[in-house]
């Protein structure tokens, strides 16, 4: 048997649910179970906080289990283990709400601070800490883990399925590609389409052998024009026009906001909605997987600017574009490709002025601060001509190996 550590590479397969084989019973009691559990350990964080003053730890939390059991006969039902899950996705928001700097108050308790200027505000008034669960409006999800072969894989005439804990049916899953590696966690989710979802996490016992890199080096620029801009010159179109999908959009969402409440019609109008809404993030999350995996196998160092996409967002005049071009999604791709195939991706500091500096001479032209409209230029120190965005990216590697040279 393979030694296991705790820095064993991780990796996560996402297969499509049989909707016509599915438990559905099992499903939806077990999301109601998670979402249950999830609100009552919120309920009681909040109570010991107003009492005392701090957090109880997660350990405390997880003991009040077995006694919501007691209270309630319908957590008996369900896998033990998607409850202690539960709670610990909650102190995953805790431990993210802690690592916020500058915490932000709720508009809603903003709006209540200027009919009552006497009312101070508590922990859950400001943003980013953990909210209740809707029945209606949340993710529908639960999660599991393997304890002593709990969940098991099954063929079964070439079909495959998964037994889950206290789940008395297979659930056949359509299988697209192997399974590697010890199976650690299994999710199921459902989305608002009604398509279920299955995910296993499994712990490779072996690193996998990557391709060797062509290029030692590589800076990219992102951009709303071309996604990506590298120092080679190359431009990479943003994944899918959202404009294509905007005026049907635009269409479905004001019907939808005519039709009444409750209605089928309505509820027909916000599936076709839904689904146009699935077309356009399976698309462009497409596009920008095969775009970073053929960055990061053509090249050892991957140099990009660490920008701030939220506080961009902020700008009304681009923040649509930005969010349909997906900078946060595509840095977070990057990341985790690179530390799986062992390159080393550099985020230079979103302050550098790499738009504004010659790459050539290094002067810096202050015409271009803030002004976007100015794609090509022509430096007045050394008359070197610049495309905007293929300057802006090698000076992005430029600083990488500086910085690369200094450590």
């Amino acid at each position: 048997m393979a030694k296991r550590t705790n820095d064993l590479p991780k990796k996560a397969y996402k297969f499509r649910v049989f909707d016509h084989t599915a438990p559905k019973p099992f499903f939806a009691q077990s999301f109601g179970c998670t979402r249950w559990t999830f609100n009552q350990a919120l309920g009681y964080v909040n109570h010991a906080w107003e009492k005392t003053g701090s957090f109880p730890t997660k350990n405390e939390v997880v003991k009040q289990i077995p006694q919501w059991k007691v209270a309630f006969s319908f957590l008996e039902e369900v896998d033990s283990i998607i409850l202690q899950k539960a709670v610990e996705d909650l102190f995953e928001g805790f431990d993210c709400f802690k690592k916020t700097k500058g915490k932000q108050m709720k508009k809603s308790f903003i709006k209540q601070v200027k009919m009552i200027p006497s009312l101070s505000p508590k922990v859950w008034d400001f943003k980013g800490y953990p909210r209740f669960k809707s029945k209606r409006h949340s993710k529908k999800s639960f999660t599991t883990k393997m304890t002593n072969e709990n969940i098991k894989l099954v063929q079964i005439d070439n079909k495959h399925y998964v037994k889950l804990p206290k789940c008395n049916h297979l659930i056949r899953f359509k299988k697209t590609r192997e399974i590697e590696g010890d199976i650690k966690t299994v999710q199921v989710e459902t989305d608002n389409l009604g398509k279920t979802y299955i995910t296993f996490t499994c712990e490779l016992l072996s690193s996998k052998i990557v391709p060797k890199a062509t290029n030692d080096a590589l800076g990219i620029d992102v951009g709303l024009t071309s996604l990506i801009t590298d120092s080679n010159g190359n431009h990479l179109p943003v994944p899918v026009r959202y404009s294509s999908y905007k005026k049907r959009l635009t269409f479905l969402q004001r019907k939808f906001s005519r039709q009444q409440k409750g209605s089928s019609s309505r509820e027909k109008t916000r599936r076709k909605m839904a689904k146009l809404h699935q077309k356009i993030y399976n698309t462009r999350l497409d596009h920008l997987h095969k775009l970073t995996y053929r960055l990061v196998r053509d090249n050892q160092t991957i140099a990009m600017e660490d920008l701030d996409v939220k506080q961009m967002l902020e700008a009304r005049k681009y923040s649509n574009s930005i969010a349909h071009a997906s900078w946060g999604k595509l840095k977070e791709l990057l990341t985790y490709k690179c530390k799986s195939y062992g390159r080393t991706l550099i985020k230079v500091d979103r302050y550098f002025p790499s738009t504004q500096m010659c790459s050539a001479c290094s002067d810096i032209n202050p015409a271009l601060k803030g002004n976007t409209t100015i794609r090509k230029w022509t430096c007045s120190t050394c008359s070197a001509s610049h495309d905007r965005d293929h300057n802006a990216a090698i000076n992005i590697l430029n600083e990488a190996k500086k910085m690369v040279s200094a450590t």
